[in-house]
């Protein structure tokens, strides 16, 4: 027995290193890193120990004291079939857990190969080291497995400072600084300094009194990635195609990206994440030289852990103690806090490199889960004795089909107002390393998107209800107090590229349709688009535009397609359809938004196996976006609006 204890530990060491290896070639913006190696090993030792009972009963007569090393090469094949076979499966899941890809027989012939490549080459290298004493090969194996593990490839993050012969681009240097800070989730209603009843964030808003602050900023849409996207490339969601079925930055419909312009113009380019969503594989990285995304443990990126995922996710639909609030893991929940994000953007800012940067940082503290710490629960969160906890809707403590309440709606509130208090104090204690006029630090802070928490019976922000697209933005210009003061123009994601661009003294990117804001406010007149289809069903999507204090929606679902009017002056949630109280008005939007945006780009057959590009299925549905958040809707609020072709005649008298 003890013999076969010790073939587990070289086995384990042999598929963490060609595991390690194989991450690290897909992940190439990372330096190379003993993390990830290191704490591979227990998890295929685990993985080894387990399939012991089976080699022991295949080797038992076939095992002669010089050539014990075969019981190793025996567990080398088991477990590597199962983790390449499972890799290559899983590669024809589709979204939720989708497994229509695999009725084909294409991925089972991929996983068969797969598995039957890795039992080939445990049998070569079986050859390979039974020639040599047990003990001798062992102690080859070994320590060739730790230093391939530890070392290859090998990569190094090495500031552009060690060069000292480094220079500066013309005109580089008299650019300013730029910082985009990006908080997830942060519903402008929510900020203190735009008329929030509570102090949530008071840090902010002494940053906000020499800051344009725009209180009519709505985002794109309401998922991560096409947001991101959109305040990268300026473009919206119909011109630069992703979604949340297609969560990829596509180079051809993109064209160049902020930080790909900003980087030709000299500037150095970094970017820190806080959530798994918004990962290197979906090709939004590009044009950063440096790209912090890791947001869990490293061996949460092996091949092995996408199996152990898997299978525990599948236990969890048993095993109850197993389901963690809707998020079967033990160690890995797609997201970071602030701290982790801001320490490493202040690492790099401070690297020495005499270039002017751009670094964006993404800031998840304020997304579903609401789990404030200890010290903010005590001063924000009031007494509460219902069945809603930071989880929500996911939580293991709250019963399907429960209708949730006021005091349901007030507490859910009251911890995300925690965090977003919480969130205040840490952004704050980045900004004071910083003297932002002395180093021409010019600062953008905005968000993604917004959070709805009961408002017309509709939660989370899978929809474009008000508190699901307003968002806060600020702009404070360095050395520069003429923009500072409150805006009531109409501004969106699109914006960030053209004022950032506006900033260093470049031109806006052809292709983009927003504004620079630091050439005024835009007019009052300006038409801002809300595109939304970050669905499940690749045919759905919903359209809207603000014109002066009114709303206009199109829903189209099947081809049965709807439209609704809202008036934001007396309606601030867009709940209340008025569209035949202003049959006129509303025939004028239809007619425009019809002529200026006819068409939606199709960008996909809408498979149901299709790939979600390089954004995480597991960190899709870890984060919420695939579990269909509930709404509690009455029917009757959703009756659609008069049909544009038959709207009432124009009320004179109007």
């Amino acid at each position: 027995m003890l013999k076969l204890l010790f073939s587990a530990i070289p086995a384990a060491l042999v598929l963490a290193a060609v595991d390690s290896v194989a991450t690290r070639l897909q992940l190439p913006h990372r330096p190379t890193s003993a993390a990830l190696f290191v704490e591979t090993v227990p998890v295929y030792f685990a993985a080894c120990l387990l399939c012991l009972p089976l080699v022991a009963l295949v080797t038992r007569e076939r095992v002669q004291p010089e050539r014990g090393q075969i019981r190793v090469w025996w567990l080398v094949a088991l477990v590597g079939m199962a983790v390449v076979g499972h890799a290559a499966i899983n590669r024809h899941t589709g979204l939720d857990a989708n497994l229509a890809g695999l009725k084909s027989p294409r991925p089972w012939i991929e996983a068969g190969l797969s598995a039957a490549a890795v039992a080939l080459a445990a049998r070569v290298l079986f050859g390979l080291t039974s020639r040599r004493p047990a003990p001798w090969s062992a102690a080859e194996i070994t320590i060739s497995s730790i230093a391939i593990g530890l070392l290859l490839p090998p990569r190094f993050d090495s500031p552009r400072s060690a060069d000292p012969d480094i220079e500066v681009a013309a005109g580089a240097a008299e650019r300013p600084n730029l910082l985009l800070l990006i908080w997830d989730t942060a519903r402008r209603p929510s900020f203190s300094m735009f008329g929030y009843e509570r102090e949530t964030t008071p840090e902010l808003a002494a940053l906000a009194d020499s800051s344009r602050r725009y209180s009519r900023a709505h985002s794109v849409t309401h998922y991560t990635f096409t947001s991101h996207l959109s305040m990268l490339s300026g473009l919206l969601p119909s011109e630069h195609g992703a979604r949340l079925l297609a969560s990829s930055a596509d180079e051809e419909r993109t064209g160049p990206l902020l930080q790909q312009r900003l980087a030709e113009a000299g500037y150095r380019t970094g970017a820190f994440v806080g959530t798994g969503v918004l990962r290197s594989a979906t090709g939004i990285s590009r044009g950063f030289e440096t790209y912090g995304d890791r947001v869990d443990p490293a061996v949460c990126d092996s091949y092995a852990w996408g199996l152990v995922h898997d299978l525990q996710s599948a236990a969890a639909k048993f095993v109850p103690a197993l389901a963690k609030n809707g998020n079967p893991h033990w160690i890995e929940d797609f997201q970071r806090p602030a701290n982790e994000v801001l320490g490493e953007a202040t690492d790099w800012i401070g690297n020495g490199d005499p270039r002017p940067w751009f670094c964006m940082i993404n800031l998840f503290d304020v997304h579903h889960p609401y789990t404030p710490d200890a010290e903010a629960l005590e001063a924000w969160v009031a007494e509460y004795g219902g069945p809603m906890d930071g989880h929500a809707f996911r939580s293991d403590g709250y019963e399907k089909g429960y209708q949730p309440d006021d005091a349901d709606d007030r507490h859910l509130l009251d911890l995300y107002d925690a965090e977003m208090w919480r969130l205040d104090q840490r952004v704050n204690d980045f900004l004071a390393q910083f003297d932002l006029d002395e180093q021409r630090i010019a600062v953008l802070m905005t968000s993604d998107h917004g959070e709805a928490f009961g408002e017309d019976d509709v939660y989370g922000h899978d929809d474009i209800l008000e508190p699901q697209v307003s968002i806060p933005m600020l702009l404070r210009v360095p050395n520069d107090t003429s923009l500072a003061g409150d805006s009531d123009a109409p501004v969106s994601g699109v914006d960030v590229t053209p004022t950032l661009l506006g900033l260093a003294g470049l031109p806006p990117l052809e292709s983009s349709t927003g504004l620079d804001l630091t050439q005024g406010d835009p007019p009052t007149d300006r038409f801002v688009w809300v595109e939304d289809r970050d669905f499940h069903e690749a045919d759905k999507f919903k359209l809207a535009a603000y014109s002066g204090p009114y709303k206009i929606v199109r829903t189209d679902e099947n081809g049965d397609e709807t439209w609704e009017l809202f008036d934001l002056r007396t309606d601030e949630h867009a709940i209340s359809d008025v569209s035949a109280e202003h049959p006129e008005l509303f025939r004028e939007l239809v007619t425009y938004v019809r002529d200026v945006r006819p068409w939606w780009p199709d960008n996909s057959d809408g498979s149901a196996a299709e790939a979600t590009g390089g954004a995480s299925l597991q960190a899709l549905q870890a984060l919420g976006y695939l579990d269909g958040e509930p709404t509690f809707e009455d029917t009757e609020q959703d009756a659609p609006g008069p049909d544009p072709e038959n709207a009432p005649s124009p009320d004179t008298s109007e």
